[in-house]
Formats: structure tokens, sequence, C-alpha cells
């Protein structure tokens, strides 16, 4: 009998999920940068579940800062995690894209999905940020699959309002799917405090506002040396930007490039390459 048991259980472990014959409501995957255990993570699906069927795949650790790096030269473990009531939730030792490919590919039925969001961060990503963010690259790997991709983040403070947060970031996604555009990524930021109806909402561009990168380096006691990197704000962004309208107190909403070829460019290198 327990070896049945255990054969059962393989056998679900390992079949694709099979999502409800009812294509009315929307397919969501959730994932993030932050890990399985993120409180904001489970608070998104959550509020998910009340626009569509939500899958949820993310990280088993903290993957900030890996941009859209993939996972594909070691073994990747994956198991079930039960801690998010009304998704079927997944974790996965791999980094966040990986984590959506891999849900894609074997956690829909056969589905693709049509919502992607990754969040919600724990601090902001904007302007030349969004290249680095796990957060973001999450998204744009649904949205390579023809999903409609949101990435969302919040700036730290003493209140941060997550349950808001996700509440606002499923009505914006309610319109955005209105829209019956496919393969879009969207970037979300909000401010910390409490997050409303009453919140206005700022369509924005990215930021060209850096931040100057600090090298603390120190001598180690166990011999060598080593550095600490801090960050400090290099200028002020610019009127319209992302960063502009968080520090106004707004929501910052913000589309970004998924096919990234600069075609204003291509006729002159073809006229300065030719041969």
């Amino acid at each position: 009998m327990r070896n049945r048991l255990l054969l059962l259980v393989a056998i679900l472990l390992f079949i694709p999920l099979q999502i409800a014959a009812d294509d009315s409501r929307p397919l969501i995957l959730v994932s993030n940068d932050d890990g399985i255990n993120s409180e904001a993570l489970k608070i998104l699906a959550v509020e998910m579940t009340r626009l569509g069927d939500v899958v949820v795949a993310a990280p088993l650790h903290n993957s900030s800062g890996v941009g859209q790096g993939i996972t594909y030269r070691v073994p990747i473990a994956y198991g079930r995690f039960e801690g998010i009531p009304g998704a079927s939730a997944w974790w996965v030792d791999a980094l966040p894209s990986t984590c959506v490919r891999w849900a894609i590919d074997t956690r829909m039925g056969g589905r693709k999905p049509d919502l992607v969001v990754s969040g919600i961060n724990d601090g902001v990503n904007t302007g030349p940020g969004t290249y680095y963010s796990g957060t973001v690259g999450a998204a744009r790997e649904g949205a390579f699959d023809g999903a409609v991709a949101i990435a969302v983040s919040m700036a730290r403070g003493e209140v941060m309002d997550f349950s808001g947060a996700a509440a606002q970031t499923r009505k914006i996604a309610e319109r955005i799917l209105e829209l019956g555009k496919e393969g879009i990524l969207v970037n979300i930021n909000f401010p910390s405090g409490k997050i409303d109806e009453s919140k206005p909402i700022g369509i924005t561009t990215l930021t060209k506002s850096r931040w100057d990168v600090i090298y603390h380096d120190r001598e180690s006691p166990r011999g060598g040396r080593y550095f600490w990197i801090t960050h400090e704000s290099k200028e002020p962004p610019e009127p319209g930007s992302d960063a502009e309208a968080l520090a106004r107190g707004e929501i910052s909403v913000t589309p970004l490039i998924v096919e990234a070829t600069e075609k204003p460019l291509l006729e002159m290198l073809r006229e300065a390459l030719k041969r």
C-alpha cells in the first residue's frame, strides 16, 4: 500500500497541471524575484485569483538583480508550495525567468497564459535598473510568449501597503487586458504609504537618471581585501519619468520595449557597412 501511495505522489508531481476547461477566465502566471516565501507574492497571487485562474512559479531563494538570466547547467529542483490559497503554486530552484519559462511549458495544461505578473518587488525598479531587475526579467519572459506582462514593484518605506498595491495592480491589469494587445510589457512602481483608488497614476517614461555606485574597499580579517557596494542618487529625475512620478507620490506605469531592435539605425548601418 505504501509503495502505491508513493507511486501516486510521484505521478502527480510530474504530470503537467491541467487547467479547468473554462477558458472564459484569464489564465494568469505569477512570479517574482524575491522568492516563493515573499509575503508580497502571496498577497499579489491571491488578489489575482479574483481576475482569473492563477499558477504561481517563483524562485526558491531571493534572486534580485539577475535580470533575465537563466538557469540551465545544473539539475533544477522544484516542488509544490501550499501557502497560497486559490492558486496552484510551485517553488523552483532557479532564476526568475527560468521559473516563468518552465511554468509556461509544463504547468499550463497546453494553454498559454493571458497575463504574467511579476512582483510585488521590495524596492522600486526604475530607469536603467529595469535591465538588472529579476522582477522585470520574469515579466519579459512572459511577453516573449505573447502574454500581457506586468512587472510590479514598491518603494521602500515605513508603510508598504502590498494589499493596496495588489488590488490596484489587478484593476490596472484588467484595463490593459481590455486593449486586446499581445506580447506587451508594462512596468508598475508604487510609492510607499497607503495605496487606494485615490492614488493618482502617472503614465511615464524610464528615467535616464543613474545611481552612483560606491565601492567600499576593506581589508578582510581572513586576509586579502573585499568590497561592499552601495548606491547614491546621481541627479534629479526628468519630468514625466517614473522616478519623478514616484517622488510626487504617484503610481508609475511605464510601457517597455520587448522587441529591442533599434529600427531607425537599420538603414544607416546598411549604408555604412555595405561592401
